[in-house]
């Protein structure tokens, strides 16, 4: 079972969300917890999501920094593409340091 809190939700002077801050809690494994904060949430003149910050850090103490720009949308509004950068620090379960980065592009996401 898994439990998610949302609090902080911050809005801009449209009514949209631009951050808020997220606490999972799941029961699959004892102190399996993730805090999640989104931040810096950005939209284009249609209301549409532009791009966002999403910091998680989880209980091995790994921090993972998601940078999702570029979004683009289909001619009914559906997600389209985007580029993301992510950053994953910390250690690994053996004790090793991580910094990895990965860098995508999506691109002319067809829906059906």
């Amino acid at each position: 079972m898994r439990t998610v809190i949302r609090k902080n939700t911050a809005y801009n002077g449209f009514g949209q969300i631009k951050s808020y801050e997220q606490l999972t809690r799941s029961t699959d494994a004892p102190g399996n917890v993730a805090a999640l904060a989104m931040k810096d949430m950005h939209y284009d003149g249609r209301g549409r999501l532009a791009d966002y910050r999403e910091v998680t850090n989880d209980v091995q103490g790994k921090t993972a920094i998601k940078d999702v720009s570029r979004m683009v949308y289909d001619a009914i509004g559906r997600n389209a593409g985007y580029n993301e950068k992510l950053r994953t620090t910390g250690q690994d379960k053996y004790g090793n340091e991580l910094d990895l980065t990965i860098n995508t592009v999506r691109s002319d996401i067809k829906y059906n």
